[in-house]
């Protein structure tokens, strides 16, 4: 074997034979016939757009072409799409390599742009990369713009903004260092490095305006004063102000302007202090000025220190109570006793200039309390930083002592922090936090809390509060019960609660998780006087459905496990329980097989999840004999939901087929019909399966009866197409529609063969179908006729699903094959129609539709597409070819007439070559139009033309060169002196050189062989002689196709078609454009400026694969044109 593939491959002619059937032959099944084009199976060679490559994830033929610096295509586009790329480390390959190795195309197109793209592109902890990418674009010349410095100033890393100022190739403009430390300060994450950054580096900001004038100059951004001094780092601070960086309140200048300076000045003071004191001095201004806190909150929560100036003792109030901080509130109270007591608070807790945090914030604190503050660089600016966590610290400590400070007062109360007071004790996260809280609370102040907080602790607690409505909450012990009955009178957070509850409008907001605690509740919320909800008003109007509610649970899982035990003590013992019957989603989450033992049924026994699929089916059964034994007591809906979640379990072993469901006994509200067409319309087999088993179509020998209500449904529904509700994109509904058609033609044998029982059905019939009304059935109808109508309505069913499996993406032949013979070998017809057609030669291959739905000639309209996983050709039978044919005016021709039936058949489509089906395509959809539909014709008169080179062109696409030579060959013929006056149409074509010597004058005709006098022979090549001037110009398109895919061996033969006119033609066509293009260039050329050639490029880059052979072409074979040899080789040298 290893000496044949070696033979074979030293074999140059098999050795290419070989390459070239691969490189056109396509293996590929397409899901879509446009997916199906020329550029499919591209070499890679001829691959140069980086955007394709990039959104196909090429990166290693990417990588390849850039370090052999192939021509490559760039655009802003790929470049943005280049840095999407996920894997960070090959990103940073691919951009370094595209900078290396095509800089100046990059530049050529874009330039800031593209680093700033970098910056802008890059996500947290790329960083590193992006410095070294930003390296190699400052390596390569780049240069770098004000918009990327600012964006990096306001963003990124000080590392990346030392690279970009560092950069020779940076010049910094007027703007940037204007606005430089105004940039720094909206860069957040790195505010205070970036600001240190900039003021080491006085080229990238000024201190003073910019300009020639006053007038015309550019005036420095500044900085408000107090973000100035809000700064950690004092040293940072004081150098903003030595320059003079700051504007206040009034502008630049301010009353302590000067006293500003000298402390700057002052020698033996740290920076801390010289900050602290121009703070203090400043706050002190705005509020005895301007009656303005905005300075003094910010110096608040710094220092956390007070100013006393008898201006801001509300500020310090609300401060203290935002932050816990008892030493202001202590100062606050000392201020009140020393001083007079005439001051009005009324208005303080109006409006809070400092918002009270929220318990959850308390909650976190000590785990954040760490986080803050941890890059700052020396001692005294940690000093200070710990003075600030000190004033921020929300300690469990120190929120105990700063409560009892306030509830041992009476002068300073605010409703909204006693709210927080409150909602800190009914939060708590444990009892201890809880007892501690609850002590905290002076006595003197406990009557103003005692009917907002609950008597002891309990986990519900933080339940109940976190409360949103969506679902209850689950009560496990006594304790808990006794917790809610105690503090059912509780005001505040627990009448939100109440509101909750009417807002969703449900009764309760718990549920009992045994049957033990539900008899418990009950018997302490009636010996309380206390509905389930805990409301305080007593009893309610609706206590039989509060009591309901109570249960509620029990039943559930008593329903879930089949615990008849259970399920009978409630619905007998529990005289005011009420099945429920409105929102049954929401109270009956029940899913069979998930729970442990249950309590068993009848001694059935219980554990429908623990006993395997065997044991659940049984206590199914047991559980639906339950319900049906006591059907009275069980709304229709209630029944109705069970069945639907029974048919839904999904359980090993758990066999549906086997569960007996007596809808007989049902009322008229429970709608077998709505079920069973909901199974249909939505490809539910074992539902189907589950209505088929259960309502006794097929008992004891007959089929149908006088009554049967379903049996109607059949006949009188299903006698056209339905429309289906599910979708069909996923393996799983393509599964299930497939068992729904075995289900149905599994039943319709077993109809097919039954016989009747003349013994038994009309006692049968009385019994199971008693209860209906039988509507619309017609009592004359015999047994056979019946039976007859029933079975056409299945088969038509059948057929409904039979079109819509062969519409589903997912379906393979394979399938379609296997059921089709089910359906078949049942005796059942499947009628052919050009609706199967076409889905038939769609799931053969996709190259067919192709070539029906692109034909140039057919009806726009039956286009296809695709939706929800389905294919959607037209119904060409319902939406096109119902209509009246002798007015059927269209200048597209009638496809239904010539894609026959009785050709294209199922056994056809499938049994038939690739080669063979195509064939017939071509002839009944091109060729036999032409020669059989003269009227057509007569309206389409180019028709034959058309459609020729859309054959031609279509067989290029999908790479099938033999078959179109064999198409060409055919053309071939139709011009031979056998067919010498064929005339269809505009076909065929006549040579404009022959016609321009012979017919111009027509008394002086001249032998056919004159016309090829001027020919020039090779000895390699064969020439056709043309017969009567007739020949076939073929298209641009095909022309284009056959350059691109055509090997030299292929294009030469195909160069010979028509003796070479078509090609000079073709030629001519190309030189007459380019003559076109430069006539259009110099007249834009007046108002534009100056394009070059190729900006303008006529010539197609596909010329360039053989343009030897086309110069070989124009050189020995232009058929005595010596203007196109001139005028073909003046436009090559142009390019070459």
């Amino acid at each position: 074997m290893e000496i044949l593939f070696w033979k074979i491959i030293h074999n140059k002619f098999l050795f290419y034979k070989i390459l070239n059937y691969i490189k056109n032959i396509e293996w590929e099944e397409y899901n879509e016939y446009s997916q199906i084009h020329i550029e499919n199976k591209k070499r890679f060679k001829d691959i140069n757009s980086l955007e394709w490559i990039i959104i196909n994830k090429h990166y290693q033929l990417l990588k390849y072409k850039l370090e052999l610096n192939e021509n490559i295509e760039i655009s802003k586009y790929s470049i943005s799409q280049l840095l999407l790329i996920q894997d960070k480390h090959l990103k940073k390959e691919l951009i370094l390599l595209l900078i290396e190795k095509k800089s100046k195309e990059i530049k050529s197109i874009i330039d800031f742009d593209f680093l700033f793209l970098i910056i802008l592109k890059n996500k947290e902890g790329e960083y590193e990369q992006t410095i070294e990418i930003i390296e190699k674009l400052i390596s390569n010349s780049f240069n770098i713009e004000e918009k990327a410095l600012e964006w990096a100033i306001s963003n990124s890393p000080i590392e990346i903004v030392k690279l970009l100022i560092n950069s020779p190739t940076l010049t910094i403009s007027n703007k940037i260092k204007l606005n430089s430390i105004k940039f720094a300060f909206s860069n957040e994450k790195y505010k205070e490095k970036m600001i240190k950054l900039i003021l080491e580096n006085e080229k990238t900001y000024s201190t003073k305006p910019i300009g020639l004038t006053r007038s015309t100059s550019e005036k420095i951004a500044k900085i408000d004063l107090i973000d100035i001094l809000s700064l950690n780092s004092s040293e940072l601070s004081i150098k903003l102000l030595n320059i003079n960086y700051y504007t206040t309140i009034l502008g630049e200048n301010n009353s302590n302007s000067i006293e500003f300076k000298k402390i700057l000045q002052c020698e033996n003071t740290t920076c801390n202090d010289k900050i602290q004191t121009i703070f203090k001095l400043y706050s002190i201004e705005l509020l005895n000025d301007h009656k303005n806190f905005s300075a003094y909150k910010n110096y608040l929560l710094k220092y956390g220190e007070i100013i006393d100036n008898g201006l801001n003792a509300q500020l310090v109030y609300q401060f203290s109570l935002s932050t816990f901080n008892i030493s202001t509130f202590q100062w606050l109270l000392k201020q009140f006793e020393t001083k007079s007591t005439n001051r009005d608070f009324s208005n303080w807790n109006k409006k809070l200039i400092f918002p009270i945090i929220d318990i959850k914030t308390i909650h976190n604190n000590n785990n954040n309390n760490n986080n803050n503050n941890n890059n700052n660089n020396n001692n005294n600016n940690n000093n200070n930083n710990n003075n600030n966590n000190n004033n921020n610290n929300y300690e469990m400590e120190k929120i105990y002592k700063f409560i009892h400070l306030y509830t041992s007062q009476l002068i300073f109360i605010n409703k909204d922090f006693d709210k927080i007071i409150c909602e800190l004790i009914n939060n708590s996260r444990n009892e201890i936090e809880f007892n501690e809280l609850i002590k905290s609370i002076s006595e003197i102040s406990l009557k103003r809390f005692i009917k907002s907080i609950p008597i002891g602790w309990n986990p519900i607690l933080n339940k109940i509060l976190n409360w949103d409505g969506k679902f209850e909450i689950m009560i496990n012990d006594k304790s808990t019960i006794d917790f809610i009955v105690k503090n059912s009178n509780l005001n505040g957070t627990y009448q939100e609660i109440i509101k909750k509850v009417e807002l969703y409008k449900i009764k309760s907001i718990f549920n009992y998780e045994t049957l033990q605690l539900s008899n418990y509740a009950n018997s302490i919320f009636e010996s309380n006087k206390k509905d389930c909800c805990f409301n305080f008003c007593g009893f309610s109007e609706n206590y039989k459905i509060e009591k309901s509610i109570i249960f509620i649970y029990p039943f559930i899982k008593a329903i879930e496990k089949c615990d008849i035990i259970t399920l009978d003590y409630i619905m007998s013992n529990i005289i005011d329980f009420q099945v429920p019957t409105t929102n049954l989603k929401k109270h009956l989450e029940i899913k069979f097989g998930n729970n442990g033992g249950g309590g068993g049924g009848g001694g059935g026994g219980g554990g429908g999840g623990g006993g395997g699929g065997e044991i659940l089916t049984q206590d199914i059964n047991n559980l639906i004999n339950y319900l049906f034994k006591n059907i009275k007591n069980f709304p229709s809906k209630f029944i109705d939901l069970i069945m639907k979640i029974i048919i839904e379990i999904d359980y090993p072993n758990f066999n549906l087929s086997k569960v007996k469901f007596k809808f007989k006994k049902l009322d008229k509200s429970m709608n077998i019909i709505k079920l069973f067409n909901y199974s249909i319309k939505n490809y539910l087999p074992k539902t189907l399966g589950f209505i088929l088993n259960n309502y006794n179509l097929i008992e004891k020998g007959y089929v149908y009866s006088n009554n049967s209500e379903l049996d109607n449904y059949f006949i009188n529904y299903f006698n056209d197409d339905i429309e289906f509700w599910r979708s069909t994109s996923t393996d799983e509904s393509l599964n299930d529609l497939i068992n729904i058609i075995e289900i149905l033609v599994n039943h319709f044998k077993i109809i097919q063969n039954s016989k009747v029982d003349t013994n038994t059905t009309t006692t049968d019939f009385g019994n199971n179908y008693s209860d209906s009304d039988g509507e619309g059935e017609n009592e004359n109808d015999t047994f056979e006729n019946k039976k007859i109508k029933y079975l056409n309505s299945l088969k038509n069913l059948i057929n409904s699903f039979f079109k819509k499996l062969i519409q589903i993406k997912q379906t393979t032949k394979e399938i379609i094959c296997k059921i089709y013979k089910l359906i078949i070998t049942s005796s059942i017809e499947i009628p052919n129609s050009l609706f199967h057609i076409i889905y038939y030669l769609s799931k053969r291959s996709m190259m067919f539709i192709k070539y029906v739905m692109e034909n140039p000639y057919l009806e726009d309209s039956l286009i296809g597409t695709f939706e929800n996983g389905i294919q959607y050709f037209q119904d060409y039978d319902k939406k096109i070819y119902n209509l009246d044919r002798a007015n059927f005016k269209t200048d597209k021709y009638d496809i239904k007439q010539y894609l026959n039936e009785d050709v294209f058949t199922f056994n056809f489509i499938f049994n038939e070559s690739f080669d063979n089906i195509l064939e017939k395509l071509i002839h009944h959809l091109s060729h036999s139009p032409s020669f059989n539909h003269k009227e057509f014709i007569s309206v389409n008169y180019n028709f034959l033309c058309f459609s020729l080179n859309y054959n031609l062109k279509f067989l290029l696409e999908i790479k099938r060169l033999d078959l179109f030579f064999i198409e060409l060959n055919y053309i071939q013929s139709l011009l031979f002196e056998n067919n010498s006056t064929l005339v269809i149409g505009s076909f065929p074509n006549e040579l404009n050189f022959y016609h321009h010597h012979h017919y111009s004058n027509k008394k002086n005709k001249k032998n056919e062989k004159n016309a090829n006098k001027n020919l020039k022979k090779c000895c390699d090549e064969t020439i056709i002689e043309i017969i009567n001037g007739r020949l076939f110009y073929l298209s641009e398109q095909v022309y284009e196709f056959s350059f691109k895919i055509m090997d030299n061996e292929s294009f030469k033969k195909f160069t010979e078609f028509c003796s070479y006119h078509s090609i000079i033609n073709y030629l001519n066509i190309l030189v007459k454009n380019e003559n076109n293009n430069n006539n259009n260039n110099n007249n834009n050329n007046n108002n534009n400026n100056n394009n070059n050639n190729n900006n303008n490029n006529s010539l197609p880059q596909y010329i360039f694969n053989h343009l030897d052979r086309i110069n070989h072409i124009v050189n020995n074979h232009s058929q005595g044109d010596d203007e196109i040899s001139y005028s073909w080789f003046d436009l090559i040298s142009k390019y070459i």
